[in-house]
């Protein structure tokens, strides 16, 4: 898995940011700065009625942010601020600036015809726009573009909502990630095949993104000058690296952009190309709904800020709790770091056998760590919960062979896959699910927990729903109505699918990279596609 993990990390640095942030620019710059030239005439007219029979704009607005943010987008972003600090949130905000003219572009294009090829009503999406123009290069994107949508409405949702669906369940209510997670999936895949243009979806998406917000905001209060410090101090430790604080021993300046670009940005970017689906009921001016569809991604920048605020807030990133982590996730180090210099040492990386008996590492010196603080009380669990008994060749602080005993009670090397299945337990730094849960315990309890897991797994199934949605409207010319419809179902089940495979420690982890490809696969070719229209774009 470390290849996968690797190659998909080169994908994102080296494929994905790079044509985001040329694209990005290059929209900026030609749409006159349209997230804040634009924003004026966006609040305007998202409070505007609809006209006919047509969807109010705040509709399309609260599906792309409800799309967008899922469950996902809390899940990850926890886990980019338990390794970064606040400096993630800067470059949440700078991922927002670069992504609004994107999605403006978007609905521009979807909501008009190509040069020459006015006949009819426009396609209403960005895939029928690049299909329907005379450049046979265009129609080739088109094609592309609708491609790695599906993927992204598949593996790309297993992987950043599903996942974070059953890592928040089990976090808060240990043992119920699969049933949560098909219930989001029941409930999302009813909302794709009986939401669409319904105006209901539109106030419940608008309540679970509301009650996100107000949720993470009272955390906040928990601490007020403690969130309003990290919230000045996040471009700082951006550029220069968050110092330690607690049990957190600090981060680099890179570690900080590698931990945003690799959780914060995918669910960001997971919806590019359906803007102009989710928009496309909605009646208006083209200019004044292209404006509209910047409030999504203000959204989730907002909300995902707060969020993210309340972990640094409450104080519980840096506090150690029970948790627990695979051992390929594990580093074993012979002296505990307090700061990020003395993590990177490395002369501190362990290097020998270690026996496991009842559990316990039978070796002194020996201490275990995750990626910014070190593991309290460590104990080694198998898969069926039994207590370790077996013997580890560590070498630069990584476990590189597993030997088991046989029926005589002599080791013998076990396979490879197995150094998965093994899970470290013990006091150790929050992230995910489990960061989310131990903020939101400093808050108010088990109560504010389960509401805010209720409100998660809400939110994930209006996305799914709405995902589903944008789906079936780009298919439908292309498959008929009803094998469309079907097709929406996919965002839901990918979560079901996720849910199912979860207690499967290697299968997961490989579908989840895979979907984290199909996520960068659809904002590289978004990212192109837009870029080959910004001209025609700036000129509607």
């Amino acid at each position: 898995m470390s290849s996968w993990s690797t190659s998909v990390e080169n994908l994102w640095l080296w494929g994905a940011v790079p044509a985001l942030a040329l694209a990005g620019v290059v929209l900026l710059a030609l749409l006159r700065f349209a997230p804040f030239t634009r924003l004026p005439e966006a609040l305007r007219a998202v409070r505007a009625p609809a006209a006919g029979a047509g969807s109010p704009p705040v509709t399309g607005v609260f599906l792309g942010a409800a799309a967008s943010l899922g469950a996902g987008a809390a899940v990850a972003g926890a886990t980019a601020v338990a390794l970064g600090g606040a400096g993630s949130l800067a470059w949440l905000w700078l991922f927002g600036i670069v992504l609004a003219p994107l999605r403006v572009a978007d609905v521009l294009l979807s909501r008009t015809s190509p040069p020459g090829r006015a006949k009819g009503e426009p396609a209403g999406h960005l895939v029928g726009r690049l299909e329907a123009d005379a450049s046979p290069a265009m129609r080739g994107l088109g094609v592309a573009l609708l491609v790695a949508i599906v993927l992204a409405g598949t593996v790309g949702v297993l992987a950043v909502h599903g996942g974070a669906v059953r890592d928040v369940s089990e976090a808060a209510l240990p043992g119920s990630g699969l049933g949560l997670g098909v219930g989001v999936a029941v409930v999302g895949g009813g909302i794709a095949l009986f939401g669409r243009d319904k105006a209901w979806l539109g106030w419940l998406a608008g309540g679970a993104v509301v009650a996100l917000l107000l949720l993470a905001f009272v955390a906040c209060l928990v601490d007020p000058s403690r969130a309003g410090a990290s919230l000045f101090r996040a471009i700082e430790d951006a550029i220069s690296g968050a110092s330690a604080s607690g049990a957190f021993s600090g981060a680099l300046s890179a570690e900080v952009a590698l931990a945003a670009f690799t959780f914060v940005l995918p669910p960001l970017v997971l919806t590019l190309g359906t803007d102009g689906a989710l928009h496309a009921e909605t009646r208006g001016n083209t200019k004044a709904v292209a404006s509209v569809a910047l409030l999504s991604t203000l959204a989730h920048v907002v909300v995902a800020t707060v969020v993210g605020l309340s972990l640094l807030a409450t104080g519980a990133f840096a506090r150690r709790v029970d948790g627990e982590r695979r051992l390929d996730e594990t580093t074993f180090v012979d002296a505990p770091f307090d700061t990020a210099s003395q993590r990177l040492e490395s002369e501190r990386l362990w290097t020998g056998y270690l026996r496991i008996l009842e559990g316990r590492p039978q070796a002194e010196p020996f201490e275990g760590a995750t990626e910014r603080g070190m593991i309290d009380d460590t104990r080694f669990v198998l898969p069926n919960g039994d207590q370790g008994n077996f013997a580890l060749r560590v070498r630069r602080g990584r476990a590189v062979l597993m030997l088991v005993p046989d029926d005589a009670g002599a080791l013998q090397q076990a396979d490879p896959s197995r150094l998965r299945e093994v899970r470290v337990t013990g006091r150790m730094l929050p992230r995910s699910g489990t960061l989310l849960v131990a903020a939101m315990t400093r808050v108010g309890g088990d109560v504010v927990v389960r509401l805010a897991l209720a409100i998660l797994l809400v939110l994930c199934a209006v996305g799914a729903g709405a995902f589903g949605i944008a789906l079936a409207r780009m298919l439908e010319r292309r498959l008929g109505k009803n094998p469309a419809r079907g097709v929406a179902l996919a965002p839901a089940a990918a979560i079901a699918l996720a849910c199912v495979l979860g207690a499967n420690p290697s299968t997961l982890p490989a579908l989840s990279a895979l979907g984290l490809a199909a996520a960068a696969l659809v904002a590289i070719v978004s990212a192109v596609a837009l870029l080959a229209k910004a001209v025609e774009a700036s000129r509607l």
